[in-house]
């Protein structure tokens, strides 16, 4: 199996801007057929087996203003997605001093997302390198590392205290995580399925917030 992706989080197809997903493939007709709805070009990877850790927050000036890492616990679709699920954990010393080796490398300054596969033997790949905000970024947030106003801090001439998000909260893309367990429930899988949709505390969302008046 692959991983098809496109090229960029929004692209044109037919004359239609339209946002995709990466989706896992099967087989060379399945990609085949895919291949004319994700744009040209787009990006086909080679699979691998393991779990997906995802290390964001701020770099500027050669060092790490803020830093969220976070484990993915379910994504859409199940097979290989965006996350719909995940909890932050302590960023790991030795991964965040490569981190600043790689941004660093690149002179890069800004928001980040690093996407990496942690693999049964322990090794680290890495998936993706967004340069941009990422769709989990409230989750940052909710742990104590509000990304979007250390950036703004550090642009207005300022210089912000490094902050780190705290382990153990939780995020969930609401409709995803629904479509997640609904997959799961006509698959054979209900128990699981409901286990999927139990309230958690310590859960932020991208969209629903109790203090939203709309």
């Amino acid at each position: 199996p692959v991983a098809l992706k496109p090229a960029s989080s929004l692209i044109e197809v037919a004359g239609v801007r339209k946002r995709v997903g990466s989706v896992m493939v099967d087989n060379a007709r399945q990609l085949a057929a895919l291949v004319p709805t994700y744009g040209v070009p787009c990006l086909i990877e080679r699979a691998v087996p393991g779990s997906l850790v995802s290390f964001a927050g701020v770099f500027a000036d050669g060092r790490l203003l803020a830093t969220a890492v976070s484990r993915y616990v379910r994504t859409w679709h199940p097979e290989g997605g965006n996350v719909c699920f995940s909890e932050t954990i302590a960023p790991d010393p030795a991964l965040a001093e490569q981190v600043v080796a790689l941004l660093g490398g690149l002179r890069w300054q800004g928001i980040f997302e690093l996407e990496l596969m942690a693999r049964p033997d322990g090794r680290l790949t890495a998936l993706d390198l967004n340069p941009r905000f990422y769709g989990s970024v409230a989750l940052a947030i909710a742990a104590g590392a509000n990304v979007p106003a250390i950036w703004c801090q550090w642009l207005l001439g300022r210089d912000p205290r490094p902050s780190t998000a705290r382990a153990g909260v939780r995020y969930r893309w609401e409709d995803a995580d629904l479509r997640h367990a609904v997959k799961i429930a006509r698959a054979g899988s209900p128990g699981k399925a409901f286990a999927i949709l139990r309230p958690r505390r310590r859960t932020t969302h991208p969209y629903l917030a109790s203090n939203d008046p709309g």
